[in-house]
């Protein structure tokens, strides 16, 4: 893995890492490993929380802070040297807003006490807004504003347009210095404004696109001989997942290998089935993983 040190606006220095390169190699992988175990430890502990400015200690003032984006971030389940979970970096911002950043995205923020202003520099950030009615959260990209309270959406920038698609709450989109026409966008949907072209927003419907469009923010499993156990967990956390269950324990042991995003259960199953012959039967608390033979008695 290589690193390319860079400083923030404040001077802060930051780290952004290229993708990890999942090694072929099967005697290289404990070493690989333990790196990346060091590294993750390393960087979290550099991480500080944003310092309050000036005189008064109840005011939160951060002027001119900027974030680059690392590629994504390898974060083994408890440690393990079977598996690396890759997913976008991730940010907690002074107020508690939390936001996503693609590879090689870069913000700039700048809160005061009336507004939240966030500066998108180039890339994707997905944010969750924390609600705050006093002070407005301001996504800044390219010339455009995109305005809101406490919601959750994605804003993309590239060298013609930028792209904003809502998931939860409402927001505003114009002219980031409020001269021209405002669109609003409720959950599932999405408006793209062309940055030197002066013409009407549209907005379009992209509920049933919305997982596809934010695919990158799912976490992808880089498995080596890893323990079906240890995969099952990471399944069973995502968001909605419906359980996977073990009809017997010593399936827990399977070494499994290969890429996986961790709400894809269809790859899962099919892979278990396939190299293993092990089938999932719904039951009452989730889906009940079984070898055939046991399952056809």
């Amino acid at each position: 893995m290589t690193s390319d040190d860079r400083s923030g606006a404040d001077g802060r220095k930051l780290t952004a890492q290229t993708p990890l390169d999942w090694p072929r190699a099967a005697d290289a992988v404990p070493e690989v490993m333990d790196v990346i175990v060091s590294e993750v430890r390393r960087r979290r502990r550099r991480r500080q929380r944003f310092s309050a400015c000036g005189l008064v200690a109840t005011i939160v003032l951060v002027a001119g802070l900027s974030f680059r984006s690392e590629s994504f971030v390898a974060a083994p389940l408890a440690e393990s040297p079977r598996m690396a979970i890759l997913q976008p970096h991730r940010e907690t911002l002074p107020d508690g807003s939390v936001v996503e950043l693609t590879e090689m995205a870069e913000i700039a923020v700048e809160f005061s006490p009336t507004i939240r202003r966030v500066a998108l520099l180039r890339g994707e950030a997905f944010f969750q807004v924390a609600r705050d009615v006093e002070r407005p959260f301001v996504v800044s990209a390219g010339g455009v504003g995109v305005r809101a309270v406490g919601t959750a959406f994605s804003v993309r920038m590239d060298s013609g347009e930028v792209d904003v698609v809502v998931t939860h709450g409402r927001v505003s989109v114009g002219a980031d210095d409020g001269t021209a026409g405002q669109v609003f966008l409720n959950p599932g949907q999405r408006t793209v404004v062309a940055r030197e072209a002066d013409r009407p927003l549209e907005i379009t419907d992209v509920t049933a696109e919305l997982g596809m469009r934010l695919s990158w923010r799912v976490p992808r499993l880089q498995l080596k001989e890893t323990p079906l156990s240890e995969v099952i967990a990471v399944f069973n956390g995502q968001p909605g997942a419906v359980p996977l269950l073990l009809g017997d324990p010593r399936l827990g042991s399977l070494p499994l290998s290969g890429v996986l995003r961790a709400d894809n259960l269809g790859v899962l199953l099919s892979l278990l089935e396939i190299s293993y012959g092990v089938d999932a039967v719904a039951g009452v608390d989730g889906w009940v993983l079984s070898r055939r033979e046991a399952a056809s008695r």
